[in-house]
């Protein structure tokens, strides 16, 4: 680490003159987004660029509810792009069948999605299922020309089922993919290259991530899809443009910047085995962003610098230790302004909070494992910084990059150096690391690496001020076996338990005057799980019909058990019975038993009406007795015939015994009795209970 002391000096040296300027992009940082959040109440939605493989949100193009449908247009990035499209509802990565219906997870979703995307064609296709269904507020001439767009249509469900289906209300839609494609002069064959891309033909351009390759893009095509295939003087005027801007920016210094290029698309190794690229890019922005803050998100992917030529044409590098070949030298120094040794208290850094967007995580920023100096901390506490790498989707990158600026933050000296501009070689402004090497001085100066991190211009005294700091080139240097460390842990939800169906013990069927109306009622016994937050209900319906009856009801004491009684059912049938439980979470379990409950209901009807046409005669044979006829009512079961002597009240001293009986039929008994006179009664039975007597009449044995 650096040594902890102060040094100032001052050289002069002639002054000349050479026109270059240099720009470097300071530390802009744009506010990081939510990637679930899509305002739905927009005037004009915002376009969207986006490079590289990574998630995002949508903008609202469209948004409406109706006739039990909800109706979702997002556009998610301008121009063409390399698809491979990968949806999410809410943090839920979802797959598609083939007619854009949702595969449900654990139950959630399913059918009632749908989803359909297009690729950014410079002419869409209107999204038939919503045109289907949108009532003429969104038709087939909605085709969102040039836009990667997605329609989703949900479908409204039972009330029972809208907690398992849409557990957290209408999904909110992301989307992963392969996002814009891109021209790459390296595959251009008319512009030094090899393939087929050609700068004014979008249709031969192809997705990339390459950092270098995207941000030349993003400088000159931003609009160039648009108009690529019009020809009005408006499109004439905006494709020139992009055309000049080309010219002037890109085309001569496209030797640079394939070296650039190539070396983002350089291998290096992985801890686990295998390589990846040195450096990809995600990075997405709308339409109104800064420019600098777009560029400060390529340069953040990459660790990148960029320069401007005398020309016009811009130099843009990657992290990678590149020196110029020219040393700064004392006929080239006008003054070193201030250039320090050591790190003051106030900007020592000696642990760097590293922070990227992990695929694992589903595309969150999440924390790698900082980059430390040990020593530091001890001898002067935790100093911390942090490093947030939006635009980076891979531990080995991010922790790469972390190298690199934990050493830029602690650079041994810092300071500035005033150069004469005409003693400057004509590509000194290419180079990001240059070697200070002078014949006298401190020793340091004889020989010292140093970085540009800003130049500031005087055209008036032909000198340009450059704010450096010393550099290393073991910044760059990579081991992965010691240093990419392990990717930061995935903490994986558990997959939700499919609820265990509960089952009946017994269903009984009763009788019940309740003051507000009486019939047949249920009581049902049965069990589930042995917990608190549990809702029951219960359904049924006559054996064969269709259509169930549901009811809701609290379970008083929840001891892994149940016992509810119904409100009225339908009597005198044979019902099928089931119960199902609602957990506080709003988790629905199956009805159960699978194979309903049965219970037969007219046995517990009211009880029936008293018999009517009572007659009784003596039956003149032997044994004695009396023939006792009578007609039943409805819902009986059984009838009594009862007996007792003329003075006597009923029931009277004896009985029949319960008769089996039909209701509405004519039915008769013989009564064994001695001779004598006596008063007889008839009743009608059913399991809720027994009519009121017949009678008496009376009748004389012989």
């Amino acid at each position: 680490m650096p040594a902890s002391f102060f040094l100032a000096v001052t050289l002069t040296a002639a002054a000349a003159v050479t026109a270059v300027m240099v720009s470097v992009s300071g530390l802009l940082r744009p506010q990081p987004r939510p990637i679930g959040y899509s305002p739905i109440k927009q005037s004009i939605p915002p376009r969207h660029f986006a490079y590289g493989r990574g998630r995002k949100p949508g903008a609202y193009l469209y948004y409406a509810s109706v006739s039990g449908f909800t109706l979702d247009v997002l556009g998610f990035c301008h121009g063409r792009i390399g698809g491979n499209w990968q949806f999410y509802f809410h943090d839920d990565p979802v797959t598609l069948n083939i007619d854009g219906t949702s595969q449900a997870i654990d139950g959630r979703y399913g059918n009632p999605i749908i989803v359909k995307s297009q690729n950014g064609a410079a002419t869409g296709t209107a999204f038939d299922h919503i045109v289907e269904k949108a009532e003429g507020t969104w038709t087939s001439a909605h085709r969102a020309d040039h836009t990667a767009a997605a329609g989703m249509r949900c479908a409204m469900v039972a009330q029972d089922k809208m907690l398992k289906i849409y557990p957290n209300q209408a999904p909110a839609l992301s989307a992963e993919a392969d996002w814009l494609c891109v021209y790459d002069w390296r595959k251009d064959s008319t512009a030094g290259g090899s393939g087929a891309h050609r700068r004014n033909n979008p249709a031969t351009w192809e997705f990339s991530e390459n950092p270098i390759v995207c941000q030349v893009h993003d400088e000159w095509a931003t609009n160039y899809p648009l108009w690529s295939n019009a020809d009005t003087a408006l499109a004439n005027r905006e494709k020139a443009i992009a055309d000049r801007i080309w010219a002037r920016r890109f085309a001569p210094s496209l030797d640079v910047l394939t070296e650039e290029a190539d070396a983002c698309d350089e291998t290096v190794a992985l801890a686990a085995g295998g390589t990846i690229a040195r450096y990809t890019c995600f990075v997405w922005y709308e339409a109104t962003s800064d420019r600098k803050s777009v560029r400060e998100m390529f340069r953040l992917s990459c660790d990148g610098w960029r320069s401007e030529r005398a020309d016009g044409s811009f130099v843009i590098r990657c992290g990678r230790w590149l020196r110029s070949p020219t040393p700064i030298s004392a006929a080239m120094i006008v003054d070193i302004d201030n250039l320090t040794a050591g790190i003051a208290k106030s900007r020592l850094v000696n642990e760097l909070q590293v922070r990227f967007r992990s695929p694992e995580h589903l595309y969150e920023i999440v924390d790698t494992i900082p980059w430390t100096d040990e020593a530091s901390i001890t001898k002067r506490g935790r100093k911390t910084a942090a490093l947030e790498l939006g635009e980076v989707t891979n531990n080995s990158q991010a922790r790469r990059l972390g190298k690199a600026r934990f050493y830029a933050l602690n650079a041994e000296y810092s300071g500035e150096i005033v150069l004469d501009l005409d003693s400057l070689p004509a590509d000194f402004f290419d180079y990001r690391f240059h070697e200070l090497q002078l014949d006298e001085g401190p020793t340091a100066f004889q020989s010292m690496d140093l970085e540009i991190v800003r130049s500031e211009m005087d055209l008036f005294e032909r000198t340009v001020r450059v704010t450096v700091r010393s550099a290393n080139s073991a910044m760059y240097d990579w081991d992965a076996e010691t240093e990419e460390g392990s990717n930061p842990g995935v903490i994986v939800p558990p997959s939700p338990v499919e609820l265990a169906a509960p089952t009946i013990t017994t269903v009984t069927p009763f009788f019940e005057d309740t003051g507000s109306g009486t019939g047949v009622r249920l009581n049902v016994v049965g069990t589930g799980p042995d917990r608190s937050d549990l809702i029951w209900y219960v359904r049924w319906r006559v054996d064969g019909a269709s259509s169930w009856v549901e009811g809701q009801f609290a379970d008083a004491d929840p001891s892994g058990g149940v016992e509810i009684d119904t409100g009225f059912v339908t009597a005198n049938e044979t019902l099928e019975v089931q119960i199902a439980y609602e957990t506080g979470g709003g988790e629905l379990s199956p009805w159960g038993p699978t194979t309903p409950a049965t219970a037969d209901t007219s046995i517990a009807a009211a009880p029936p009406a008293m018999p009517t046409g009572l007659s009784a005669v003596d039956n003149g044979t032997s044994p004695n007795g009396a023939t006792v006829q009578w007609s039943n009512g409805s819902g009986v079961t059984h009838a009594r015939v009862y007996i007792g002597g003329v003075s006597d009240a009923f029931p009277g001293t004896g009985n029949s015994g319960d008769l089996a009986a039909t209701s509405g039929t004519t039915q008769t008994h013989n009564y064994v009795a001695t001779a004598g006179t006596y008063r007889i009664w008839v009743t009608n039975k059913n399991a809720a209970g027994e009519s009121d007597p017949a009678g008496p009449v009376t009748v004389t044995v012989v």
